[in-house]
């Protein structure tokens, strides 16, 4: 298996669902469906996508989450400021 690590139970997927998705393509036609490895260099692309999106989801979860618990009150002694530290090396 790709990862044999506890945090894929937090997917609540099939790990080995997941692992082909992220090793293989398919390709469907007409009238058959063809899978097909890919490269190592493929896999870890498709890796660090799977963790970027897992990340930006996590991200506005949790800033949704302090934004309802500050409620709709912007007074500065009730707010909060996150800075997204990767965000800014990138800009």
């Amino acid at each position: 298996m790709l990862w044999d690590c506890p945090p894929i139970e937090l997917f609540k997927c099939d790990t080995k669902a997941l692992e082909d998705s992220c090793c293989k393509r398919v390709i469907v036609t007409c009238d058959e469906t063809l899978s097909k490895w890919l490269d190592p260099e493929a896999v870890a692309l498709s890796g660090d996508a799977l963790v970027k999106i897992v990340y930006t989801w996590l991200f506005d979860w949790l800033v949704d989450k302090i934004n309802n618990s500050i409620g709709q009150d912007h007074d500065p002694k009730f707010s909060i400021g996150v800075l997204d530290v990767y965000g800014l090396e990138r800009f």
